[in-house]
C-alpha cells in the first residue's frame, strides 16, 4: 500500500447527546494532543461521539488511518457495548485503533489483578464470577479482622470500588478463626465507596450482597483484594506510551481509609468526607519515583506481556498502572501493589507524554503502511 501524504488521525471522546459538539479542537480537552500530533506532520480531526451518532461517525472514521480513544468504560448509564462494536470492525479495515477494545478487556479491567498475582506487584487477590460465588466465598476472607477492597470489574472515578470490614470485630465474639464465624445475614459491616464524597456506612451482610447484586449482570465479574495499610502514604501513577515510562502521578489517596473517629464520642464528627488530595505531575526523571521507573520497564512491564500473552505492539498509545505502597520488605526497602491499569480514556497526563504520544502513534502507522 503507498503512504500517503499525510496520515489522518482521529481524537475520539464522548459528548452529550442533547447537545450539538464540535468536531474543532482548538477549545477541547484534548488540543495539546492534536497539537502534538500536528507537529509530527500528522492530520488531526476531531471525532465527538454518543451512540445515537455512531453511523455517522463511522462513515467519518472509515477515512482516518488512525483513530485514538478517550471513552470512560462507565459514565452514568453509558457503556462502550456499541462503540467497541465500531472500534472492532474499523480496526479489520486497517484503522489503527488505541486502545483495542480486546486489548482493554486484557489489562484494563480490574481482572488484570487476579490474571497477574503472582507477579512481584500481586497480592492476595480473589474473582467473584456471580452473586452466589461472592455471597459463599467472600465473609472468610475477613480473616484478622483485616479489611478487604472489592473492585467491580469496570468502572471509573472510584465508582464500584468498596473498603469492607466486619464492624463488629472477630476478637469481641470470643472465635478466633474466622473458618468458624456463622455468616449471619445481619452481621454488620462497615463499607466505604471511593467516589468523591463517600462516607463510612454500617450495613448488613444481607445488605452488601443486595447492593452487589446488579455487578454480576451481563456476566461482570467483582475482585477481592486486602486492603493495604500505607495506602495514605499515597499512590504513585506511572504514565506509559508503549513501553516507555514517560511521567508519574503521586497523590494523596483517603478515599478508602477507613475512620477513626470513635463512634461513642460525643464531638460532632467533621463535616462531610475527606477532599481527595490532588494528584501531582511529575516528570520520568524525578528522583524519588526511579525505583517505579526501573521495576516498570525492566521487571513488570515484560512480565505482564508474557503473561497476558501480547507484545510491545500492542500496547495503547497512552496508559498508565497505578501502584500502592506494600509492606516493607526485610531490607526495609518499599514494595508495590498494583491497584489498577487504566487503558480505555487516559487523561490528564504530564506534558512531557504529549511528544512521546505523537512520535509513537506516527511509528505505529508507518510500520503499519511504511514509508
Amino acid at each position: 500500500m503507498q503512504a500517503p501524504d499525510k496520515f489522518q488521525v482521529a481524537l475520539l471522546w464522548r459528548t452529550d447527546a442533547e447537545k450539538p459538539a464540535s468536531t474543532q479542537l482548538a477549545d477541547n480537552r484534548l488540543a495539546q494532543v492534536a497539537a502534538a500530533l500536528e507537529s509530527v506532520g500528522l492530520s488531526v480531526h476531531g471525532a465527538p461521539y454518543t451512540d445515537q451518532s455512531a453511523e455517522s461517525v463511522r462513515q467519518q472514521l472509515q477515512g482516518m488511518h488512525a483513530v485514538l480513544v478517550w471513552v470512560n468504560p462507565l459514565e452514568g448509564d453509558k457503556d462502550r457495548t456499541i462503540l467497541n462494536k465500531l472500534l472492532r470492525e474499523l480496526f479489520e479495515q486497517g484503522v489503527y485503533v488505541s486502545a483495542h477494545p480486546d486489548l482493554i478487556q486484557k489489562m484494563g479491567t480490574k481482572e488484570v489483578l487476579v490474571r497477574t498475582r503472582d507477579m512481584s506487584w500481586g497480592t492476595d487477590t480473589h474473582l467473584y464470577k456471580n452473586i452466589d460465588e461472592f455471597r459463599n466465598k467472600f465473609p472468610y476472607r475477613w480473616a484478622e479482622n483485616s479489611p478487604r477492597v472489592l473492585k467491580r470489574n469496570r468502572g471509573s472515578s472510584g465508582s464500584g470500588v468498596w473498603a469492607v470490614e466486619l464492624a463488629d470485630p472477630i476478637g469481641n465474639t470470643g472465635i478466633d478463626d474466622s473458618s468458624q464465624i456463622e455468616i449471619q445475614l445481619t452481621t454488620r459491616l462497615k463499607v466505604r465507596q471511593a467516589t468523591r464524597g463517600s462516607a463510612d456506612e454500617i450495613v448488613t451482610w444481607s445488605e452488601l450482597v443486595d447492593r452487589f447484586t446488579p455487578y454480576f449482570t451481563n456476566s461482570e465479574t467483582v475482585i477481592d483484594q486486602p486492603f493495604q495499610s500505607r495506602l495514605a502514604e499515597g499512590m504513585t501513577r506511572c504514565y506509559m506510551v508503549n513501553n516507555k515510562v514517560v511521567g508519574f502521578g503521586h497523590q494523596q489517596i483517603n478515599a478508602l481509609i477507613p475512620s477513626t473517629r470513635d463512634e461513642q464520642s460525643t464531638q460532632a464528627p467533621t463535616p462531610g468526607p475527606p477532599i481527595p488530595g490532588a494528584r501531582i505531575y511529575h516528570g520520568v526523571g524525578e528522583a524519588q519515583f526511579q525505583p517505579v521507573k526501573l521495576k516498570m520497564e525492566r521487571e513488570w512491564l515484560p512480565d505482564l506481556l508474557a503473561t497476558l500473552d501480547i507484545n510491545d505492539n500492542e500496547l495503547p498509545v497512552i496508559w498508565d498502572a497505578d501502584v500502592m505502597l506494600g509492606p516493607k520488605n526485610q531490607l526495609g526497602l518499599d514494595t508495590y501493589v498494583l491497584c489498577e491499569i487504566n487503558v480505555s480514556s487516559v487523561y490528564p497526563f504530564p506534558d512531557q507524554a504529549l511528544h512521546p504520544i505523537a512520535v509513537e502513534t506516527l511509528r505505529q502507522l508507518r510500520r503499519r503502511i511504511g514509508r
